[in-house]
């Protein structure tokens, strides 16, 4: 099996895409056969195109460059109170007030302030009510009676209606411009620096630049403002704060002064307070409360190892003591003794009983001594609080004695730091107010315009011949795109290629279709026979030539023409066929075997009353079913009456008799046989002939038809001499330029002399 391409170029089965070569005449055939929907989808996208291209208004767009500086320089409030904002406010946030909507509800106040002062005069929208209200006014009449009256008065749609203001007309005035030039504005920043482009696209290209223009200035004014403004607020402020500072300065220092007469004062002197005293007393307190609460410690920890019942041995104090060591070796000693004693004697021998006893006595004194040393702390602690009570008691008399004089000493300190700060902050504000009022004559804006817009002499907008050329390549597109489609789902047969490739059986002909125009009212077997030169004729001689050639040794004498399903010219063919024969001077047997549609009749009229089914059912003799033709010159037997069980009488003794008696008597018998799929009787009758042709309508056959049928054939042993397409559409064919035999008819048609 092999695969057939969309151009119609047929390619083996199981060869990758990739090794397969590019087909630029299949390519070209495709755009041939197509060209008619090609084409018409060109056209009519082009003049589309063409009619939007020349119907759309020219625009325009104009461009002002606006640079914005990298600080802010503006002095407000803020910075007059703590210090200069520096430049952190970035581009994108100049660029969202250009194009925010107030912004534009501005730049539409300046720019058509004419437009919107005459609104009302313009905008008659009541007039425009009234008159949509005699149009829909029976209708919204006859619906409000319908609806109850109690959901009419709550849903409020009988209320009158909303009569607009003067100033609500300006306002729709004023948003639908500025709506507008938010529809054309366009605001970039050109790569990564401080300046912005300013667009505005218009079909006026006067108003173009004008209303980039009127962008650009009204920013660069309104930066002007906002500084003066934010300036002014700031040196009012400050007028205002330098008073209250300059009072609140005179005050303090006034303070000071008095409080210092009075306390006999001057500038923290004739303080009588004994400072090393006082620092001396303060070191021994100190040194007394370290002293008091590192004995507290030491106590409460003896206290809790006596709590839980421990020794008091690890004390440091213990194990200092030289008269604990000295009885602690003393105790060691007996210990000695007493284990050198119990190798030799007893537990109840008086030495080691003495010994015992003496060490218990210097345990007893160890603890005596342990109890000593913790009393000795207690004491050491009792006089240590003493020497504190002493040491507070002496501080607190030497502060009574100049407690006096401290605090006026500190009092006065706190009013002349208070006095300090006041003098410090009025300066600020002094150096703050100078700074705004100097800066009031030299206000700038955050940026400036270094290209204002200009009018553009050229639109910027798509030339005409731009949507032409558009329309063209994307209707050209569409065209293939619909045509390739059309192909794809056109699976119908069209040359011997392909019937060589799909089904691998050889195309023997093309049988050209002929017009009854053509004919001039004739058959297609009586045009051949007054037609010996013609192109269909000459086909028909090379199909028996084909037949005739297939086995030289053993030609073929009965030949079974099927087609897959009825209506593909078939019965037209074999009669032809016939004809063809026996102009050749061959005695040819025309045998009907489409008994369940015969159609044989339908193309040649014969009297008589026998037919095949008479004879093979008994009813009539050979001679009585067998009519000549006068016309082809052939013998016919035609089929008059259909049977119950054609596939039973086609099968049947009496009709192999019939064909084996007819092949002693005749040169060729050509069999009509029913089509291939959906019923048997073709099989059973492929049993019995010499060779099967095959029959292909042109364009209508489709490979999966095809490849059923052939398939069918072959499961019953037929030998298939080979496929013959018929009604041919010859100039059309044409068109699909397969080449070898297929382009003769057409290439070589006037040829034909008839």
């Amino acid at each position: 099996m092999t695969d057939v391409s969309p151009y119609g170029a047929a390619y083996p089965q199981g060869v990758d895409d990739d090794e397969i070569n590019l087909d630029l005449p299949g390519i070209f055939r495709f755009l041939r056969r197509r060209k008619a929907i090609i084409l018409s989808v060109t056209a009519i996208g082009t003049v589309v195109a063409a009619i939007l291209g020349y119907n759309v208004k020219p625009s325009y767009t104009s461009e002002a460059l606006l640079m914005i500086a990298s600080g802010n320089q503006v002095v407000d409030l803020g910075s007059a109170v703590g210090g200069d904002v520096t430049g952190s406010a970035a581009v994108a946030t100049e660029m969202s007030v250009l194009t925010s909507r107030g912004f534009l509800d501005q730049v539409a106040e300046r720019l058509y302030a004419r437009e919107i002062e005459d609104a009302p005069e313009r905008m008659d929208l009541d007039s425009l009510r009234d008159e949509s209200q005699t149009v829909v006014g029976s209708l919204w009449t006859t619906f409000e009676e319908m609806l109850p009256e109690d959901w009419v008065v709550a849903t409020g749609v009988a209320t009158e209606p909303v009569r607009m203001s003067d100033e609500e007309k300006r306002q729709v005035i004023r948003n639908h411009r500025a709506g507008e030039m938010a529809s054309r504005l366009r605001v970039d920043q050109i790569r990564n620096s401080y300046v912005i482009s300013v667009n505005y696209t218009s079909t006026n290209p006067i108003e173009a630049a004008r209303v980039a223009n009127g962008i650009v200035n009204l920013y660069i004014d309104d930066q002007v403002n906002r500084k003066k403004t934010a300036t002014g607020r700031a040196t009012e402020f400050l007028e205002q704060r330098l008073v209250e500072l300059e009072k609140e300065v005179r005050d303090s220092e006034e303070a000071v002064q008095n409080y210092a007469e009075k306390s006999d004062l001057i500038e923290g002197a004739g303080i009588e307070v004994n400072s090393q005293q006082m620092t001396e007393l303060t070191n021994m307190q100190v040194d007394a409360r370290a002293a008091r609460k590192e004995r507290e410690a030491r106590l409460r920890y003896i206290r809790d190892l006596q709590s839980r019942g421990e020794s008091l041995e690890s004390l440091s104090e213990v194990l200092q003591s030289p008269y604990i060591v000295s009885l602690w070796q003393d105790e060691s000693n007996l210990r000695r003794q007493e284990a050198e004693l119990r190798g030799v004697y007893g537990d109840k021998h008086p030495a080691i009983q003495n010994i015992v006893a003496e060490e218990k006595k210097v345990q007893e004194r160890v603890q005596v001594e342990i109890k000593r040393i913790v009393a000795n702390l207690e004491n050491e602690l009792t006089v240590i609080k003493e020497r504190e009570a002493s040491i507070k008691s002496d501080m607190d008399a030497l502060i009574a004695k100049s407690g006096e004089a401290g605090k006026s000493a500190i009092e006065l300190r706190r009013l002349d730091r208070e006095a300090q700060a006041s003098r410090s902050l009025y300066e600020t504000f002094l150096q703050r107010y100078k700074e705004t009022r100097e800066q009031q004559a030299v206000v700038e804006a955050n940026g400036r315009v270094i290209a204002p817009a200009i009018v553009p002499s050229s639109p910027s907008s798509r030339s005409p011949l731009f949507f032409v050329g558009a329309g063209f390549v994307i209707s050209g597109m569409l065209g293939v795109l619909l045509g390739f489609v059309r192909e794809r789902f056109d699976n119908g047969i069209r040359s011997g290629k392909e019937v060589e490739a799909t089904l691998g059986i050889p195309c023997l002909g093309l049988v050209p279709y002929l017009s009854s125009r053509q004919r001039n009212g004739k058959k297609l077997h009586e045009y051949l026979v007054s037609k010996p030169l013609s192109t269909y004729t000459e086909t028909l001689r090379s199909l028996y030539t084909a037949l005739r050639l297939n086995n030289v040794d053993n030609p073929p004498k009965v030949i079974q023409v099927s087609s897959s399903v009825p209506a593909e010219g078939k019965t037209s063919l074999v009669v032809s066929l016939a004809a063809a024969l026996a102009l050749d001077g061959k005695k040819v047997l025309l045998l009907d075997c489409d008994l369940r549609h015969p159609s044989v009749r339908r193309e040649i009229e014969t009297a008589g009353r026998g037919c095949l089914v008479s004879y093979l059912t008994g009813d009539c003799e050979l001679d009585e079913a067998l009519k000549h033709d006068d016309a082809g010159q052939f013998d016919v037997i035609d089929v008059r009456r259909t049977p119950p069980n054609p596939s039973r009488l086609l099968g049947s003794k009496r009709m192999r008799d019939l064909l084996e008696h007819l092949r002693e008597v005749y040169d060729f018998i050509v069999v009509d046989g029913p089509p291939v799929l959906g019923v048997s009787d073709s099989k059973v009758i492929m049993e019995l002939v010499d060779s099967v042709l095959y029959v292909i309508r042109w364009e209508k056959t489709t490979l999966d038809t095809a490849g059923d049928a052939v398939k069918e054939m072959r499961s019953c042993g037929a030998d298939i001499v080979g496929a013959v397409i018929t009604q041919v559409d010859i100039e059309r064919h044409a068109q699909y330029g397969y080449g070898g035999i297929d382009a003769y008819y057409s290439k070589y048609n006037k040829y034909y002399v008839n």
